[in-house]
This record gives structure tokens, C-alpha cells and sequence, in this order.
């Protein structure tokens, strides 16, 4: 299991999961090889190409995070986006 760094928004308060551009970089290049090479099926399943675009908090479109506290209460087991944080982002390992 890796390791995530869960941080907040901070015009909005949303919790999402740190990565670096490089790591998104990779997320986007990896699916968008895939979504290229699919069927009309598989991607009207999934949609349009990827972008990095689509890293930034889901509820606000905001850009700016900070490290999560105790006090935000940000319970065990719910689903994050991940979002570009590079100063907040853990060193993830490929798989």
C-alpha cells in the first residue's frame, strides 16, 4: 500500500490526496495511452482524454493546500482525488 498524504483545500476545506506534477504527468501519459488505443465501447465508458487539468480540488477548482489536522476530522476510508501539491506530496513509487 502506498502511503498518501491527505491535505485540504484552502478556499473550501475539501480533502484530497498530495501529488507531485510528475506523478500526475505519468497518471495522464499512462491513460491517455490506454483511452488512445481503446474502443469506441471503452471510451464512451471512461471519457475523454486525460489532463492535468482535472488535479486541482473537485468541490472548488481551487489550487492552494495545506497538510490536513486532528481538528479537520477527515474520516478513515473515504474516497480522495488527487490534486498537484508538489511541496505536500509524499515521494510515491511506481508500481
Amino acid at each position: 500500500m502506498r502511503a498518501v498524504r491527505t491535505v485540504i483545500c484552502t478556499a473550501c476545506g475539501w480533502a484530497s490526496w498530495a501529488v507531485t506534477r510528475e506523478y500526475a504527468e505519468r497518471a495522464v501519459e499512462g491513460f491517455n495511452a490506454v483511452n488512445d488505443g481503446a474502443n469506441d465501447e471503452w471510451r464512451e465508458a471512461y471519457g475523454r482524454r486525460a489532463s492535468l487539468d482535472s488535479y486541482v480540488c473537485m468541490q472548488c477548482g481551487g489550487a492552494a493546500f495545506r497538510p490536513e489536522t486532528p481538528e479537520d476530522r477527515i474520516a478513515d476510508g473515504v474516497t480522495l482525488k488527487a490534486v498537484i501539491c508538489d511541496d505536500l506530496a509524499d515521494n510515491l513509487e511506481e508500481r
